[in-house]
């Protein structure tokens, strides 16, 4: 701002250039050239109220966010250029040349990659034995799949032609329309009672010619028990 006031005050006053403001008692003077800092307000701005600028939260945020961004890898390249520099002129100050750090730092370029094409080859081989692996074990285990189906295939048919064969079997004896009159003579010609008694001692009084072969097979009751038996029960025996 200095320079400007120089300016002004040689044009008004016809100061000499080399006036210095710091050795005046007047170091500072504002210049308006419209109108002066006492005159009033224009009418067409008396009642203007400046309406703040919309901002929209999300541009907000991705910018500061991207600011913010923007200023970490500005100055992460500053300070690797810093570094570089320095270590260039320490590596200058020691006596090594440009050319040979370039000629250094390519023979070690060229060596990561051979590097990498060693170790490329190398995965390589390890992940085609891994696939041909894997693709041999899924093809065993498809067979065994393919067997152990055809083989329950062939074990259900077997168990179905085995209870067709029961089935035809048991049908000899079922009763029809054309054997139903002969099973019903049958059936009243050998009549079964399925009925039992039980005595107080828990012993099992069967009638005569009972179908129960299970209660029949059991051993004879107690002869002290047969004493105590109701006359009733001995009576129907």
């Amino acid at each position: 701002m200095f320079p400007r006031c120089c300016l002004v005050l040689n044009r008004v006053a016809g100061v000499a250039g080399s006036w210095d403001p710091t050795l005046s008692a007047v170091t500072f003077q504002c210049v308006r050239w419209r109108k002066q800092r006492t005159d009033p307000r224009a009418k067409s701005k008396m009642n203007y109220r400046r309406i703040p600028t919309p901002i929209d939260p999300w541009e907000h945020d991705f910018l500061l966010k991207k600011n913010r961004h923007y200023a970490c890898i500005t100055r992460a390249m500053k300070k690797m250029f810093i570094e570089e520099i320095s270590k260039n002129t320490l590596e200058t100050a020691e006596g090594g040349s440009t050319e040979e750090r370039a000629q250094k730092e390519r023979e070690e370029y060229l060596q990561m990659l051979k590097w990498n094409d060693q170790e490329n080859a190398r995965t390589r081989l390890i992940r085609e034995e891994r696939l041909t692996e894997e693709r041999r074990l899924k093809e065993e285990n498809r067979l065994e799949k393919m067997i152990r189906m055809e083989e329950e295939k062939k074990q259900s048919l077997e168990e179905l032609a085995e209870r067709v064969i029961q089935e035809k079997e048991a049908s000899k004896s079922y009763i029809t329309l054309d054997n139903v009159d002969e099973a019903i003579e049958r059936v009243m010609d050998n009549t079964k009672d399925f009925n039992f008694m039980i005595s107080k001692t828990g012993d099992i009084l069967l009638p005569e010619g009972t179908p129960w072969e299970s209660l029949t097979a059991r051993k004879d009751p107690d002869p002290a028990a047969e004493e105590d038996r109701p006359q009733e029960l001995t009576q129907q025996l």
